[in-house]
């Protein structure tokens, strides 16, 4: 299985027609370290060679809104925020512990200014995430679910799949800023 075979069809959760424990449940517990390292594969592939201008240039993106465009620092941080709360939020659902709330943590983008640091982030979120997959039983508790307010039931595979797709959906972005920042210096 590979990052652009998740299940994922937000058309079929946001109409209530497929919850995503139904859209997940061919994706094995075997499938998500491969899956996690391919996307962390994908994100040091583009990072790599980045100069420290680049990780801090602002790229133009006319689908935002509210603000400037993104950085590489705002996009790696955020993608790896989410890969690791997908892990582990899957991690303590798979054990049968109850739903508390998120389990989140985005560091500051501004304080990362250099490719270093980019690299650096990229090989502990990869650390973490495979780790929180070493946290599994051997026998999951998939039953185990709550209701989220927008994706509706949700159990360990879903937050899993979740965060790996979403990291997986912002990889255009991750390519466009560093093509406009590559262009520009």
């Amino acid at each position: 299985m590979h990052l652009a075979d998740l299940p994922v069809g937000f058309e079929d959760i946001t109409n209530r027609t497929h919850t995503m424990p139904e859209q997940v449940a061919n994706v094995q517990h075997s499938d998500l370290a491969g899956l996690t390292t391919e996307l962390y594969d994908r994100l040091d592939a583009l990072t790599a060679g980045l100069t420290d201008a680049q990780v801090v240039f602002v790229a133009e993106d006319p689908a935002q809104n509210e603000e400037p465009g993104w950085n590489m620092a705002h996009v790696i941080l955020h993608i790896t925020a989410s890969a690791e709360e997908g892990m582990a939020l899957g991690s303590s659902l798979a054990r049968n512990v109850e739903f508390t709330g998120r389990s989140r943590y985005e560091p500051d983008w501004e304080t990362i200014t250099t490719a270093e640091q980019i690299a650096q982030r990229l090989a502990e979120s990869r650390r973490m995430a495979l780790a929180f997959l070493e946290t599994w039983p051997d026998e999951p508790f998939l039953e185990n679910t709550y209701e989220h307010d927008y994706f509706g039931p949700m159990n360990a595979m879903s937050h899993a799949v979740l965060g790996l797709w979403h990291g997986a959906h912002q990889m255009p972005q991750v390519e466009e800023i560093a093509r406009q920042a590559k262009a520009a210096r």
